[in-house]
This record gives C-alpha cells, sequence and structure tokens, in this order.
C-alpha cells in the first residue's frame, strides 16, 4: 500500500539522518546550549520558501524566547517570487538587512536554504564557524 511504502521511506529518511548526521546535529545542540547560557539570541533566516523555518522557530507556545526571526519581504514568494530568486544570488544581500545588523558575538545564525552556494554569497558577514548539515547551515558568529 502507498501509505506503508511512504512511512516506511519517512523512517528510513530520518534513521539515515540521525545516524549520519549525529555529531553535527548533537554539536549545534552545544552552540545553541551556549549561545541561551551567553543570553544571546538564536536568529533564523532563509530564502523563499526556506523562510519558513525561521517562522516556523518564532513565538510558538513552549518555544524559545531568545529565536529571532530575520524575515526580509523582497526574500519572500508572496511579494514576487522571481524577485526574490533574483535577491537570493545577489552577493552581500544579507547586510543590507536591517535585522542583520544586530548579531553580536554571543549570538547565533542558523540559516536554512536548499540553495547552499546562494546562502554563502547572499550572508558574506564574518562568521567563525558553520555547521552544515544536509539542507540547514548553522552559522555560528562566535
Amino acid at each position: 500500500m502507498l501509505l506503508d511504502d511512504y512511512a516506511a521511506i519517512l523512517t528510513a529518511t530520518i534513521e539515515l539522518i540521525r545516524t549520519s548526521q549525529r555529531d553535527k546535529i548533537l554539536s549545534a545542540a552545544q552552540f545553541v546550549k551556549n549561545t541561551i547560557e551567553k543570553d544571546g539570541l538564536i536568529y533564523v533566516f532563509g530564502c523563499g520558501h526556506s523562510h519558513i523555518l525561521a517562522e516556523e522557530t518564532f513565538y510558538r507556545a513552549g518555544g524559545l524566547a531568545c529565536v529571532a526571526p530575520i524575515f526580509d519581504e523582497p526574500l519572500m514568494l508572496h511579494q514576487s517570487a522571481s524577485e526574490s530568486s533574483r535577491l537570493e544570488k545577489k552577493d552581500g544581500y544579507f547586510k543590507s538587512i536591517s535585522q542583520a545588523d544586530s548579531l553580536t558575538e554571543k549570538d547565533m545564525l542558523i540559516c536554512s536554504s536548499d540553495l547552499i552556494n546562494y546562502q554563502f554569497h547572499i550572508l558574506q558577514i564574518q562568521l567563525h564557524l558553520y555547521i552544515l548539515l544536509d539542507y540547514i547551515l548553522l552559522y555560528l558568529y562566535y
């Protein structure tokens, strides 16, 4: 049955992520813990559909109060999908986003993207470490 096949694929995918990304996930969790202990903020950013991660982490019942989404409407799809696609490829665009100036050494930035190469271009900020999980870049302004 198709439903059972789908469930089996999901279960196998989650297990693959758990085993292959374990060290990176645990390392990322440690950085989240350190950021909270330093009274830092956890900024979350993404372009296009990837901005949904920022929405999912912000202002949720039982969620962390120290999460700060970085929303830039021109990078979202509701204004212009083609303009969003153009801007996410523009070198240094992230620096023009007002919330980007708020990052300090106490904070961290989680960047969700399926366009890994573009995100490196758009950010162009000084980062001391990043952890690459499949489709999620965890940038640490650390």
